[in-house]
């Protein structure tokens, strides 16, 4: 069987396909650099693709983490303000008592000492009642109620229920709330800070030296170490929650990175498959001019 003839109309079809194919090629390379993707559609590469989709997915898990996270912090340093203020305050009335267990001091001296302890206890109170994000932190779960009332009872209003957490990594929670009857108590004979600072203010007034020096002064000792105990709690939290935002930052960039490789475009190697396809095409077209009439090369053109 003898060979089959090519004819100039045969040349010219193939010549038009393979240039059709090198101009779609330059255009893949320029939208490529233009739009910094390397993929216009899931069929460009599969399995890209895949590995894209679940790269997106854990840096929405990552995101909601650090949110989390964000979260608990402003919660631990509301909390950790707070806390000083009323260390301050047990600082205040433990000099106020010391001075007025002084037996030279005058009945109405003792008087005005009780009268600025009964200020410091809507002070205390007033610290605790401190929200973030429009929730009382010393509250308990019930975040939205007031946990004291100033100028009013020294009950505690919130919630003995469960623990507030907040997610900081995967599967790994923490506490972030501390109650204000643990620390400021309840009223009544609880032992906590606002009992001592009544009884102290009552004894001053009866002139009760004797109580003050043998039980309010070492109450106020075991109060502060309550206070400065919750303060060590919340900053070894905030140290824990801080590390752990660190970590996930730093598994944040590096997901990051892979989705970066897997999606975007090599600019380096695109120019290069760009100058080569360009190169390609116009070789075409030189070698075109050698093979087909030029009324045909000009209707390429």
């Amino acid at each position: 069987m003898s060979a089959g003839r090519i004819t100039e109309s045969m040349t010219g079809r193939r010549l038009l396909a393979d240039l059709n194919a090198s101009t779609g090629l330059v255009s893949k390379y320029q939208r490529q650099i233009s739009s910094g993707r390397r993929m216009e559609k899931p069929s460009d590469d599969p399995l890209a693709t895949h590995t894209a989709m679940r790269l997106r997915s854990e840096l929405q898990g990552l995101a909601n983490d650090r949110r989390s996270i964000s979260d608990a912090k402003g919660w631990l340093d509301t909390t950790e303000a707070a806390l000083g203020s009323i260390t301050e305050v047990v600082h205040r009335t433990n000099e106020l008592a010391l001075q007025g267990s002084n037996g030279t001091m005058a009945q109405k001296d003792r008087n005005k000492i009780a009268d600025e302890i009964d200020q410091l206890i809507e002070t205390a109170k007033s610290a605790a009642n401190a929200s973030y994000g429009g929730r009382f932190v010393f509250s308990g779960t019930d975040t939205d109620q007031q946990p004291y009332t100033v100028g009013g009872p020294d009950a505690w209003n919130g919630d003995t229920g469960g623990a507030i957490y907040r997610t900081v990594g995967a599967g790994q929670t923490i506490t972030v709330n501390v109650r204000g009857e643990d620390v400021l108590g309840s009223g009544g004979a609880d032992g906590k800070l606002l009992s001592t600072m009544r009884d102290l203010a009552a004894n001053l007034r009866s002139g009760n030296l004797a109580a003050i020096r043998a039980n309010d002064i070492s109450a106020l000792q075991t109060n502060l170490e309550e206070v400065t105990s919750a303060r060590g709690i919340v900053g070894a939290l905030t140290t824990r929650i801080e590390s752990a935002n660190d970590r996930l930052a730093q598994i944040e960039e590096d997901t990051t990175g892979l989705l970066s490789e897997a999606e975007d475009t090599d600019i380096a190697k695109a120019l290069i498959q760009l100058t080569t396809q360009q190169s390609v095409y116009q070789a075409a077209l030189k070698s075109g001019q050698t093979l087909i009439q030029p009324s045909l090369l000009d209707f390429i053109r």
